[in-house]
């Protein structure tokens, strides 16, 4: 099966012509979502939510100065403590952020594609600069590469056009184009998403996702010759059982429904992200006065960078 390309618009500031691809479309990332379109686990899910911006985890000044940024933002009565609320407060605001920022970038990148500016985009507007973007952000080897592996690409890619489409006039206004960019941010782009996710992991085509399925249905991305392949592997197999049980398979009968895959992936709500916020309480808060200091979360940075409880506990474990 093809592996399907759902765009999406990542750049955050003003750009001009001409367009670098990886400005502006990612194969499999969506920020602000739990997994990535190729059902990997989203590692950067956590920073993404409180952070609202990339940054190395590997560095650990860089680290240590967003969070204390994030906490100078988050303390609203300058008390020195942060509290669920509060830090609720300021991810949820992240969320607002983005989605106002994304369809301010995608109103731009409108303009820029919409040559005669007749208030419409075609395909044949788009697939010039898709074209010219994939090509300026790979060298002849990549592009030879990427053709074997995916010899659909544009068709793919035209695909995702054509069924953000609603009218079904053969072009996209402003709204149909932010959905066909920010799928995650309509109903209709997140049907698709599912589809798309069901497509990659249902193997017995019952519409639906086993544990077993979620767990061993894709490829790992963990190098073989790797010597510590078989503990990684280990540790993989549990974050995703554990990913399946307390994050999808919210009746626990050992499948995930359409539902409950949508109410999953939905950047819009806020369930998965309040779960987040009690977990890095839990986690933090060393004494236990239901609030935590700018030195209890610099002690533990590392919860901070995380996506995965189960990592996050395990590093708990081990550090103690």
């Amino acid at each position: 099966m093809v592996k399907p390309i759902l765009t999406i618009f990542l750049f955050q500031t003003v750009f001009s012509i001409p367009l670098n691809r990886s400005d502006i479309l990612d194969n499999d990332h969506v920020q602000l979502m739990p997994l990535e379109r190729d059902g990997e686990i989203n590692e950067k899910f956590r920073q993404e939510m409180i952070f609202s911006h990339n940054l190395d985890t590997t560095d650990t000044k860089q680290l240590a100065d967003s969070i204390r940024e994030m906490f100078k933002i988050t303390d609203k009565n300058e008390d020195g403590y942060l509290t669920t609320e509060e830090l609720k407060s300021q991810i949820r605001k992240n969320l607002e952020d983005h989605l106002e920022r994304s369809k301010n970038d995608s109103d731009a990148f409108f303009e820029i594609i919409d040559l005669n500016k007749d208030g419409w985009v075609t395909w044949e507007e788009f697939e010039p600069h898709f074209d010219n973007m994939h090509r300026n952000d790979h060298d002849e080897n990549e592009l030879l590469q990427d053709h074997t592996e995916d010899p659909h690409r544009v068709e793919d890619e035209k695909r995702m056009f054509n069924r953000s489409d609603i009218t079904r006039d053969g072009r996209l206004d402003k709204m149909e184009w932010h959905i066909f960019l920010h799928p995650e941010y309509s109903s209709q782009g997140l049907v698709e998403i599912v589809n798309d996710l069901i497509d990659v992991y249902d193997k017995n085509n019952d519409r639906e996702i086993s544990q077993e399925e979620f767990v061993h249905g894709i490829p790992g991305s963990i190098d073989e010759s790797n010597p510590e392949f078989e503990k990684m592997e280990e540790e993989e197999t549990k974050r995703r059982v554990a990913e399946f049980t307390t994050e999808i398979d919210q009746d626990s009968n050992g499948k995930a429904s359409f539902r409950e895959l949508y109410e999953y992936v939905d950047p819009q709500n806020f369930r998965r992200a309040s779960k987040e916020v009690n977990d890095i309480m839990m986690l933090t808060d060393t004494d236990n006065d239901g609030k935590v200091s700018l030195e209890e979360l610099l002690e533990r940075d590392w919860l901070l960078a995380r996506s995965s409880l189960l990592s996050a506990r395990n590093g708990l474990h081990d550090e103690m």
